[in-house]
C-alpha cells in the first residue's frame, strides 16, 4: 500500500568527501564546509513546531496517529517540579505543515497536585488494544499520575487511566518504553525510575487492562534511569531491556544496565558479560539499538553526558568496543540520513552527524542547514514529516525552543515499510526487516539492510513506526519480516520509492 505523495522535484546527492575524523566544532564551522550528502533546513517556524514559553519540551514521539498516512507529533514539557505547562500534539497536515491541538484531542495532560505540575519526561505510542491504530501511555514525574489513552482511530483519545488499572507510584519516571515482554501477543508498558524506586511493568491483559508488576527480576542497585529500551538484542524472539542511570546524592548510580528476558518478561542482567562498559562516574543518557555494519545483527550505540560509546555485536549476546564519541549529550538517532544503504549518527547536542563508511565506523561530516536548535536539547525523533521519503528530525529541547529540521536530500533511494503484527498490533514493535538483493533472500553477503521496530530510542523519544531504508533506485529487493512470534513473510520483487506494509495476519 502507497500512500506516499511523491515530491514533483528531486535533487541529485553529491558525492560525500573523504572528511578524516574531526572533532566537534563549532557550527559554524561545519556549515562553512558543508557536503553535498547532507543539506537540511530549519522549518521550525514554517512547519508551525511551536514552543510553549519558548522552552521546556522533554521528550517527543512521532506515529501516525490520524490514520491518514503522516506522521504526527508528541512533545512532552518539563522543567521545574512548581511549573505547569501543557504538552504539546501537533497533526500532520500533509503537506510539511503541522496544526497543534492537544487540547482536541484530549492528551494535553494539563494539572497540578499538590504544588506540582503534571509534567512528563517520556511518552510512548503504542497499538494498545490491537486495533490497528496508535494509543499513547503518558508517564508523569513529578506527581507519579500516569495516564493511557484509547485513540478513537482518528486521533481524539479517551483517557482509560483508572479502568486500564494504570496506579500511582511512586517512582519519578523519566524512561517508557513499549512492547509484548512476556510473548502473548499484547503489548506490556515498562516504567524507568528515579534514584533507587522499583522499575515498574503494566502486563497487558486485553480488554485495555493492565496488571501492575513490580518483580521484573531486576536487581536492587541504586538506579536513577535516565533512557530506556526494549530490544531483541540477543534476537532470540523476546524483547531485552536497556536502561541508562544519572547522578543522585553525588553518587553514580550505574551509568548503564542491559537486561536479558527469558522469555517470560523476567529479566536477567548481563551487563558485564556482554562486554559494554560505561565509566561510572559519566552519566548514561540513552541507548539506540541498529546494524550499523549490515550483518544482520543489532550494534549498540550508548549516550552518555560527556561521551558517547559504540559496541558492534559478536553475537552471542556479546558486544566489542568499536568507537568513542566526544560529548554526546542526552541523544542521538541512528538513520540513513545520506541513502546510501548504512545507518548515520545524528547528535542533536552537538548539531552533528556521524557518516558511516559502510563498516560500522563513523566521520563526523560538516553539514548545512543544521542551526538553531535550542538551548539544552534532550530528545529527537526521526522522522519523514513530508513523506518524500528522506529522514527529518523533530528536536526537543529543555532550555530553549523545540525545532524541526527537514532533510533536503530528496532523491528517489528509499524504501519505507510500515508494519502490521499477526495480532494487528499497528508498529508490531520488536519485528525485524531484512532487504536483501533480489534472488538473494537469506544470503547473508547480500543483505543490504536490518531494521527492527522500536517503541522508544535515544533518551525519551521515539522514532517514527514506519521504518526506513536507503536503496538504489530503480532496483527490485527481496524483503523478509520476521515477527515477535516467529511468523515469518517475505516479499519478493519489491521495488524502491514506494512505502509498503507488511500485515503478518495475511502472509
Amino acid at each position: 500500500m502507497n500512500r506516499l505523495r511523491l515530491a514533483a522535484v528531486f535533487l541529485s546527492v553529491g558525492t560525500l568527501v573523504a572528511l578524516g575524523y574531526v572533532p566537534f566544532g563549532s557550527d559554524r564551522d561545519a556549515q562553512a564546509n558543508a557536503s553535498a550528502g547532507f543539506k537540511f533546513a530549519n522549518i521550525t517556524h514554517q512547519a508551525g513546531f511551536v514552543s510553549l514559553r519558548n522552552l521546556g519540551g522533554h521528550g517527543v514521539q512521532a506515529a501516525d496517529v490520524t490514520g491518514d498516512g503522516f506522521d504526527d507529533i508528541y512533545v512532552t514539557n518539563i522543567a521545574d517540579p512548581h511549573q505547569d505547562r501543557r504538552e504539546l500534539f501537533f497533526v500532520n497536515r500533509g503537506d510539511g505543515t503541522f496544526r497543534e491541538q492537544a487540547i482536541e484531542a484530549g492528551i494535553e495532560d494539563d494539572g497540578f497536585f499538590a504544588g506540582e505540575g503534571e509534567e512528563s519526561h517520556a511518552a510512548v505510542f503504542a497499538d494498545f488494544d490491537n486495533d490497528g491504530d496508535y494509543d499513547l501511555f503518558n508517564a508523569h514525574t513529578w506527581t507519579n499520575r500516569d495516564r493511557i489513552y484509547r485513540n478513537d482511530g482518528r486521533g481524539r483519545f479517551v483517557d482509560l487511566t483508572e479502568s486500564a488499572g494504570i496506579q500511582i507510584v511512586e517512582k519519578d519516571s523519566r524512561g517508557v518504553a513499549a512492547g509484548d515482554i512476556n510473548g502473548d501477543g499484547r503489548v506490556d508498558i515498562v516504567l524507568s525510575a528515579w534514584e533507587g524506586r522499583p522499575q515498574v511493568a503494566y502486563i497487558n491483559r486485553g480488554s485495555f487492562h493492565f496488571l501492575r508488576r513490580d518483580n521484573l527480576g531486576i536487581d536492587k542497585r541504586e538506579l536513577s534511569n535516565q533512557g530506556i529500551m526494549l530490544t531483541d538484542y540477543d534476537a532470540d524472539g523476546d524483547l531485552d531491556f536497556a536502561s541508562t542511570g544519572w547522578f543522585a546524592l553525588d553518587l553514580p548510580l550505574g551509568p548503564i544496565a542491559l537486561y536479558q528476558n527469558r522469555g517470560t518478561g523476567v529479566f536477567t542482567e548481563v551487563t558485564a558479560e556482554s562486554g559494554i562498559t560505561f565509566k561510572e562516574n559519566v552519566p548514561g543518557n540513552g541507548w539506540a539499538f541498529g546494524d550499523v555494519d549490515n550483518d544482520g545483527d543489532l550494534d549498540a550505540l550508548v549516550i552518555g553526558q560527556d561521551k558517547a560509546k559504540l559496541y558492534l555485536n559478536a553475537g552471542g549476546g556479546k558486544f566489542q568496543f568499536a568507537q568513542d564519541f566526544s560529548r554526546g549529550h542526552f541523544t542521538a538517532g541512528l538513520g540513513d540520513l545520506d541513502h546510501d544503504g548504512d545507518l548515520d549518527i545524528y547528535f542533536a547536542g552537538n548539531q552533528a552527524i556521524f557518516e558511516n563508511n559502510g563498516k560500522g565506523f563513523f566521520k563526523r561530516v560538516p553539514v548545512a542547514g543544521l542551526t538553531g536548535v535550542g538551548a539544552n536539547p534532550r530528545a529527537v525523533s526521526l522522522v519523514d514529516i513530508d513523506n518524500d521519503g528522506d529522514l527529518d528530525f523533530a528536536v526537543a529541547s529543555k532550555r530553549g525552543r523545540n525545532t524541526m529540521f527537514r532533510n533536503n536530500l530528496n532523491d528517489d533511494n528509499w524504501l519505507q515499510v510500515e508494519l502490521r503484527s499477526p495480532r494487528g498490533e499497528a508498529g508490531a514493535f520488536g519485528a525485524r526487516v531484512y532487504v536483501y538483493d533480489a534472488g538473494h533472500l537469506n544470503d547473508p553477503k547480500h543483505l543490504k539492510g536490518l531494521r527492527e521496530a522500536q517503541s522508544a530510542n535515544g533518551y525519551c523519544a521515539q522514532n517514527s513506526p514506519v521504518l526506513h531504508f536507503g536503496l538504489k533506485a530503480g532496483t527490485s529487493y527481496d524483503l523478509k519480516v520476521r515477527f515477535l512470534d516467529g511468523t515469518t513473510v517475505t516479499r519478493p520483487g519489491v521495488q524502491t520509492t514506494q512505502r509498503i506494509l507488511v500485515d503478518g495476519r495475511n502472509p
